[in-house]
């Protein structure tokens, strides 16, 4: 979501692959950058810093994805249901949130800022994140209705069995259902 790419995004790949590999082996800063300038390759110590800070946040944000993701699937199992489809919409929901209050700024230091295009598909995100609880929350009162007449249906196939009046029956689908 960067504005224009920092001086280390503009690097090759083969560089910036072996910045995240010298970070994951433990080198500091100091030290990746005396592995670049043995490479004839001039990056500010600030700009490494951020880039590096990056690599540890974008690692904290898969292990946490990976940590939430197994969390549903201990708690719910695999099969998709109505519980993992709602966890899953509480977390778009907060990573969405995140994205849009989290104040950002680039390798150089720069305040990021979305485009056009970001915006849009963050949009479209949202929109679709609410549709999906509109569906669920409409789909949970249906079933609900549903349940209540089965219960009802029961109930009042029950008590014709043990001989109630008419207007106790009427009574207690009055008091199941909320009708007459």
């Amino acid at each position: 979501m960067a504005n224009k790419p920092s001086s280390i995004d503009r690097l090759p790949e083969e560089l910036r692959s072996q910045i995240a590999a010298l970070r994951r082996n433990g080198r500091t800063i100091d030290e990746i950058r005396d592995h670049l300038e043995q490479l004839d390759v001039t990056v500010s110590r600030s700009a490494l810093g951020r880039h590096v800070k990056s690599l540890a946040e974008i690692g904290d944000q898969i292990r946490r994805s990976e940590t939430m993701a197994k969390f549903v699937v201990d708690r719910f199992g695999e099969e998709s249901d109505d519980r993992l489809a709602r966890a899953n919409m509480r977390i778009l929901q907060g990573a969405l949130l995140e994205i849009l209050t989290e104040d950002r700024v680039d390798d150089d230091g720069q305040p990021v800022t979305l485009s056009p295009a970001e915006a849009k598909e963050l949009s479209l995100s949202l929109q679709r994140l609410v549709s999906a609880q509109r569906m669920d929350a409409d789909r949970e009162l249906r079933l609900k209705a549903e349940f209540a007449k089965t219960a009802a249906a029961a109930a009042e196939k029950a008590m014709k069995q043990q001989g109630m009046s008419a207007d106790t029956i009427q009574l207690v689908r009055h008091a199941v259902l909320g009708t007459g």
